[in-house]
């Protein structure tokens, strides 16, 4: 007798935990788009007026009337009348898609639920990055090339790269600068301010002064809050940021109407024309919070296929898998030619802490 040896299990296989797992499925900084404004920026909602793919967009605002140089009262005074303006809304979209077959897990230590729930997440993940990727190149594209403020060897403004260039030794006074350059520009209401890695550290160094420390710099962040991005917002400084008004840069996220529903998970599976639906994606700020949610449109399918080269069998049913969505950016619109409420900043190379 062989005591049973001939079913020993030849390998001893263990599948990590799904904790274990997170940090091959981390979710990716999306600090950039947590920073926009979701929500009614707009008359009408953009799903009812985007109806579908293909459907131009745009938006009507009235633009502010020179002022004519008036010094008196006349009985006779007449004035010039008011304009508008409409500008065309742009759409980008974001696209993951994955295939999985129904034995291609027959013979594995994962089964076809483990596998299909990762690739949705990991489509999830790949769409954020665009996203947030898509967002940020939207902004910087839109930074103003009109900027009222000058503050000598402290800071001034370089009309060529269009960021307002801090001094090398200005680290101490990032919020306090930023904030001074909007006001200067006639924004005293709550900044949003997006910093990469390196300025965000020297805001933080200054936040986290107070009465106690040998300096109190906690006056500065009155009115500015702050996000960090790990991407590079202005190369070739000591630390670059952008700044807005709070609630002026929109984003505008759209999925078609007949993803507008939660998807039939029979017929995704077990047909050619199979179904769409849609699936909510959290959106984290720069310390791991959810900040909002986006819907996200599914489209699953499932034929005939040969998947022998695949883990599969020569008759397999294999599962095809998109998750999209669609977006527009859009700020506060301004008549002033090349004017914009986003402010570009950076530290000279040689400052910092």
């Amino acid at each position: 007798m062989a005591n049973m040896t001939p079913t020993n299990l030849l390998q001893g296989i263990a599948k990590v935990s799904n904790r274990l797992n997170q940090p091959e499925f981390r979710m990716p900084n999306t600090a950039a788009v947590s920073t926009a404004y979701i929500g009614d920026l707009l008359d009408t909602p953009m799903n009812e007026l985007r109806t579908r793919e293909d459907r131009q967009t745009w938006f009507d605002w009235v633009v502010a009337k020179a002022d004519e140089g008036a010094t008196e009262r006349l009985y006779n005074h007449s004035g010039g009348r008011m304009d508008s303006l409409r500008n065309q809304i742009t759409w980008g979209t974001v696209v993951d898609t994955f295939s999985i077959s129904m034995k291609q897990l027959d013979n594995n230590s994962f089964s076809f639920e483990d596998v299909f729930a990762k690739g949705i997440l990991n489509s999830i993940q790949k769409n954020l990055v665009k996203f947030d990727n898509a967002f940020l190149a939207l902004i910087l594209a839109d930074r103003t090339q009109v900027n009222a403020a000058n503050f000598g060897a402290r800071g001034a403004f370089d009309a060529v790269d269009h960021v307002f260039e801090l001094g090398a030794d200005q680290a101490d006074y990032w919020p306090q600068l930023i904030e001074s350059t909007l006001n200067d520009n006639n924004y005293s209401d709550q900044l949003i301010v997006l910093a990469d890695s390196i300025a965000f550290i020297d805001m933080m160094r200054a936040l986290n002064q107070g009465a106690g420390n040998s300096t109190n710099l906690f006056w500065q962040f009155g009115n500015s809050k702050v996000v960090k991005t790990n991407k590079t917002i202005f190369s070739g400084y000591n630390g670059s940021a952008i700044a807005a008004p709070s609630n002026m840069l929109g984003l505008f996220p759209w999925i078609p109407k007949q993803n507008r529903k939660p998807i039939d998970e029979e017929k995704a599976m077990t047909t050619v024309n199979g179904d769409l639906g849609s699936i909510q994606v959290p959106i984290y700020d720069g310390k791991g919070n959810v900040v909002y949610t986006i819907d996200a449109a599914l489209s699953i399918y499932t034929k005939r296929a040969d998947t022998s080269l695949s883990n599969g069998s020569k008759q397999d049913l294999l599962t095809e898998v998109e998750l999209s969505w669609d977006y527009a950016y859009m700020s506060a619109p301004l008549s002033v030619a090349n004017e914009s409420v986003v402010y570009g900043f950076g530290l000279m190379p040689g400052g910092g802490a």
